[in-house]
């Protein structure tokens, strides 16, 4: 039988799929921050390990969602996040969708979410009320910050399925009682932040290289760009230029190489990016040597140039020469590779095809059972998962 839920998430994906293509990264990803004043924050654990956790807001900027729209709690469930100890503590209290919840209809409706089995099953939330002119008042078994020592300020971040975000922060001032096992603050002043980023949240100052996003970073060394349409993309180290700002080694995002680098376009919208440059704090590509003079050199058998369009991919080290057609990448194009002196070879492995044919010279492929990679293809054209060529 269709459940109430799965008939609202194929709703939503209609709306989804009316949608063009390029817009559904903006719908999923976009969010708004709000910054809300907070009544009270209460933590405690007992010796045992027992321990209650209680947040309540009244701020009226907090808006309750509609009922059966995309952040309606009661379907989809919300989150909320605590940072405690300047950001070096956090946790995240889930209240799962669909069960549990009770929905009293108005405009705006009230929703009350009830766990009295908490923390069976690992939802810590007992209950948790939105009520219009009341705000969100919560109660858990646990907040999941560590009690062993002071928490200092803490902020609380509310995450609808939809991605806007409601925070407070409990400043040093609001703090009532602060020590192992209890915390108790009020009146969390909602100019106290000015959006809900991590870093805002954790109290500190923005600085790339904490793992925390600020709202002037993309990304801050966790993968995670706050753009749309990078998803998976890298992240420029700290003490480079453009820090923490998205970047990609490959087509596809429209962004920057993570750091200096030589771009070859090998397709319509696909690249490669080889770093080029070892000067701090950048490093050259895993099996690349750092040179003297801190450019980045390739050793043997790595692939140096799109012959015959001319677009290099690196250097060769000292005493090696880019030759010998390694790769056929496409009907004008081949990979050619870093190797000793000229065309003519003795043995196998003096070659980047990993074949000296009878003639004294490199073949441009590999035989069947000889190692296999980019630069060392399979005349068969089948390089196997053991990395050798098949038939």
């Amino acid at each position: 039988m269709t459940t109430t839920l799965q008939l609202r998430a194929l709703a939503t994906l209609a709306v989804f799929c009316l949608l063009a293509p390029s817009s559904w990264a903006g719908l999923l990803l976009d969010y708004y921050d709000v910054p809300i004043a907070a009544d009270s924050i209460r933590m405690s654990q007992s010796p045992s390990g027992a321990g209650k956790f209680s947040f309540s807001t009244s701020d009226p900027t907090l808006v309750i969602p509609a009922v059966e729209s995309i952040s309606d709690p009661s379907y989809y469930g919300l989150e909320i996040d605590l940072f405690g100890r300047d950001g070096s503590v956090r946790a995240t209290l889930v209240v799962p969708g669909e069960v549990g919840w009770k929905v009293k209809a108005g405009d705006p409706p009230t929703y009350t979410y009830s766990n009295p089995k908490a923390p069976a099953g690992g939802m810590v939330v007992k209950k948790l009320t939105l009520r219009p002119g009341k705000g969100l008042k919560l109660n858990a078994k646990t907040s999941g910050l560590p009690m062993d020592a002071a928490n200092g300020p803490v902020g609380v971040r509310i995450r609808f399925v939809e991605a806007s975000r409601y925070c407070a922060f409990f400043q040093a001032a609001t703090i009532a009682d602060d020590r192992p096992g209890k915390y108790r603050a009020e009146g969390a002043s909602a100019s106290a932040l000015v959006d809900c980023y991590d870093n805002t949240m954790a109290g500190a100052l923005p600085l790339c290289g904490d793992s925390l996003i600020s709202s002037d970073e993309q990304c801050d060394g966790n993968g995670t760009c706050q753009i749309d349409g990078a998803q998976g993309a890298g992240c420029v180290i700290p003490g480079a230029p453009s820090e923490c700002s998205c970047c990609s080694n490959a087509g596809g995002f429209g962004l920057g190489c993570c750091q200096p680098s030589n771009v070859v376009a090998v397709s319509p919208g696909s690249r490669i990016c080889t770093p080029n440059s070892c000067s701090p704090p950048f490093e050259c590509a895993s099996g690349d040597v750092c040179q003297d003079d801190e450019s980045c050199c390739r050793l043997e058998g790595g692939g140096c140039l799109l012959a015959p369009v001319n677009q290099v991919f690196l250097g060769c080290c000292p005493g090696l020469i880019c030759d010998r057609r390694g790769f056929q990448a496409g009907p004008f194009t081949q990979i050619d590779c870093c190797r000793p002196g000229a065309a003519a070879c003795a043995s196998d492995n003096e070659c980047c095809s990993s074949l000296c044919e009878p003639s004294g010279f490199c073949a441009t492929a590999a035989p069947n059972g000889a190692a296999c990679g980019l630069v060392t293809p399979c005349a068969s054209g089948n390089c196997g998962a053991n990395g050798k060529c098949a038939p």
